[in-house]
C-alpha cells in the first residue's frame, strides 16, 4: 500500500497538520510464500533538503477477531532523506497477516511521525 502524506489522516483531537512538513511518502508491504517465508517491506521518503534522519518501526501483525495483535518488530535507523528496509520472518501458523509500518521522520531534533498499513496476506 503507497500513501503520500497529503492523504494522511489526523484525528479530530489532535492538533491539525494541513500536511506534513518532512514526509513525501511511506509505504509498506507483505508477501507469504506457500512454504511459510515472510517478507515485510517499508519504505519511507522525506524531504532531502530537510530530512536527516528516519526512523522506521516495523510490526508484523496477525488479525484476531477485529483487531490485529503484533507477533514481533523491527526498527532501522537511517541517517538519511529515505530508507527502505526489509525483514524475514517465518510464519507457521494459519490466518491473515500485515506490516504495520510507523516513521519518526526528522529535521534535526524535530520530526512528524507517519504510518500506515500493508495489504492483508492469509496464510496458507
Amino acid at each position: 500500500m503507497y500513501v503520500s502524506a497529503d492523504e494522511l489522516d489526523t484525528p479530530a483531537d489532535d492538533p491539525i497538520i494541513s500536511e506534513y512538513i518532512y514526509t513525501n511518502s511511506i509505504s509498506s508491504s507483505l508477501s507469504i510464500t506457500s512454504s511459510g517465508s515472510a517478507t515485510g517491506t517499508s519504505d519511507v521518503s522525506g524531504n532531502s533538503n530537510l530530512v536527516t534522519k528516519i526512523v522506521t518501526h516495523q510490526y508484523l501483525q496477525k488479525k484476531n477477531g477485529s483487531s490485529w495483535d503484533t507477533i514481533d518488530s523491527w526498527t532501522n535507523t537511517r541517517y538519511t532523506w529515505h530508507t527502505n528496509c526489509s525483514f524475514p520472518y517465518t510464519v507457521t501458523e494459519t490466518g491473515q497477516y500485515r506490516i504495520r509500518t510507523e516513521a519518526d521522520v526528522y529535521h534535526n531534533s524535530s520530526y512528524e511521525t507517519v504510518d500506515c498499513n500493508s495489504n492483508t496476506v492469509s496464510y496458507p
